[in-house]
């Protein structure tokens, strides 16, 4: 009954008429029928009896003349696709595969993709074998690295991580904009107390000469290295010029020995003067009277008085 029921309705659909190429009624013809989606096609061939399904497949199989009508016919579903005789799936499976290893990418494509690894000719072991050396070259840098990696003390004193380590980075950099902003507000308040131009002129910061010319703070420090280098070069014409060492002391320009610290030698000098003061004091205390000079006859006057 479901059969005569869905024969009625292809009748009604597609008429009595038969294909020319097939002989088949038009509503059984697949080459007459609807393509695959409309509503005839799908929902006909699904609700068809097996027995119908064969006899169909059958009356296009008997029709050489076009062998790409039965494909067409046992690719609109399933049961008619288990239908289809063994040696037209053959050549359908070897179509498949033909156009499947026609559409496939190159070995080329394959190695820009990333797909294929290693070079061409070289063995799937072999490469496989590269990978995971490389693998492990790559595991044994970054352990290494990592070995080396500063700790986190090392960081926060290089200044690289900021904070405490539980503190969260949203409060540390809150916290820096507000140092920021102190800082700011420091440096604005020492810009305003700062000393004007007359006040470091008078304190000699800044050269007269140079602020009065009104030259640069540039050129004004070229001039003053300038000025230094002619005095050095003054300087060490002097020094190639003055006397040696040994013409000084020879003058009595320099007292002692050479390498002897100058306050050595005027604590020498000290002592000499202060032991010849001495003996000139001893020596005048021992001296004789003048009455003992008149008596041995080394005085013939008595000195008047002063």
């Amino acid at each position: 009954p479901l059969c005569s029921r869905v024969l009625s309705s292809l009748k009604e659909v597609r008429g009595t008429s038969k294909c020319q190429y097939t002989a088949a009624p038009t509503s059984l013809c697949c080459c007459c029928m609807d393509p695959p989606g409309s509503s005839v096609d799908e929902a006909s061939m699904s609700e068809l009896p097996c027995d119908v399904l064969e006899v169909l497949v059958r009356t296009l199989g008997s029709q050489p003349r076009r062998p790409e009508a039965l494909v067409a016919l046992t690719s609109t579903c399933h049961n008619l696709y288990t239908l289809r005789p063994g040696q037209l799936q053959k050549e359908s499976a070897r179509d498949t595969v033909s156009h499947t290893l026609a559409l496939r990418p190159s070995t080329g494509d394959l190695r820009g993709k990333g797909l294929l690894k290693g070079l061409p000719g070289m063995s799937p072991r072999l490469v496989e074998m590269q990978q995971v050396l490389q693998k492990e070259m790559r595991k044994n840098a970054v352990t290494h690295s990592l070995e080396k990696r500063p700790s986190q003390g090392e960081l926060q004193q290089r200044g690289i991580i900021k904070g405490s380590p539980r503190m969260s980075p949203r409060l540390v950099e809150a916290r820096e904009t507000l140092q920021r902003e102190m800082t700011k507000d420091a440096m604005t308040a020492s810009l305003e107390k700062r000393p004007s131009v007359s006040q470091l002129l008078d304190k000699r910061i800044i050269k007269g000469s140079a602020a009065d010319k009104g030259l640069s703070s540039r050129v004004a420090v070229g001039c003053e290295l300038l000025q230094r280098q002619m005095l050095k070069d003054a300087m060490d014409n002097s020094l190639q010029r003055r006397p040696s060492f040994e013409q000084l002391k020879s003058r009595g320009i320099i007292k002692g020995s050479f390498g002897v610290s100058a306050r050595l030698t005027e604590a020498t000098e000290l002592l000499q003067r202060e032991m010849t003061k001495g003996l000139v004091m001893h020596a005048l205390e021992a001296r004789p009277s003048a009455d003992e000079l008149l008596d041995r006859g080394i005085l013939r006057h008595r000195l008047p008085s002063v």
